[in-house]
């Protein structure tokens, strides 16, 4: 094989993804090759499943299934969406406890958009696209049990004034009993340490930075140079 087609196979093998925080990610496969479910965040070798897969589901719902259809999945925890959110975004925090930008379509329609590539989008209507998940905000507890809140993250693009807002609260949604509520606008935040998916068994170094990623993931002969072809060839900004 001439170098060329070297190349050519090295970027293919996953999409490389620089975001404007100066975050870079790794767009790939969960299940079955071509799914593209999962982002790893190479800042913190986590790995995210897309909101879709877990949109229109009760909290009770998805901690049933992390020993089932999620095995190897894990609720994150609040700092872990926080950390993310930033990575992504760059948002700081205001005074009023939100996150976030609102200005013209030209300004921030890119980090819009990256927000719902890297999370998945749970709600779309005329005028706007919404990605928002949900998780237990292990900081705080009412009553003995953890809050569940909103993670907020929201790429909203508000096609009659051409003004786009991205927003990322931390309030709470519900908390205790109403745990088997379904909201059809969000999913519930799903992360693997590594292990879990085609995307790390193929290229384990996507967990590089995660000090929870199992020591036991085998490496194939191709893994310990994909991530260098994808450094030299693969790197591309997430599509518009």
């Amino acid at each position: 094989m001439n170098s060329g087609m070297k190349k050519i196979l090295l970027a293919c093998v996953f999409t490389f993804v620089s975001l404007g925080a100066n975050a870079e990610f790794v767009a790939g496969d969960w299940k079955v090759e071509g799914d593209g479910l999962v982002t790893a965040d190479l800042d913190t070798g986590i790995e995210w499943l897309s909101l879709t897969q877990t949109r229109v589901m009760s909290f009770n719902q998805v901690s049933t299934l992390l020993s089932a259809e999620y095995a190897g999945w894990r609720l994150p925890t609040r700092a872990e969406v926080n950390g993310l959110m930033a990575n992504i975004t760059g948002l700081v925090t205001q005074e009023n406890g939100q996150k976030g930008y609102s200005g013209s379509r030209s300004t921030y329609q890119r980090q819009a958009f990256d927000v719902i590539d890297v999370i998945g989008e749970t709600e779309r209507q005329s005028h706007h696209s919404i990605a928002r998940g949900m998780y237990l905000n292990d900081d705080v507890q009412v009553e003995g049990e953890a809050q569940l809140l909103y993670s907020g993250a929201a790429a909203r693009i508000t096609n009659s004034s051409g003004t786009i807002n991205i927003i990322y609260d931390d309030y709470p949604a519900r908390v205790n009993d109403d745990f088997d509520t379904v909201d059809t606008g969000a999913g519930f935040f799903l992360v693997s340490d590594g292990g879990t998916t085609l995307l790390s068994l193929n290229n384990p170094t996507v967990n590089a930075q995660n000090a929870n990623a199992p020591a036991d993931v085998p490496a194939p002969v191709l893994g310990s140079f994909a991530m260098f072809g994808l450094l030299l060839f693969g790197r591309r900004k997430l599509k518009a």
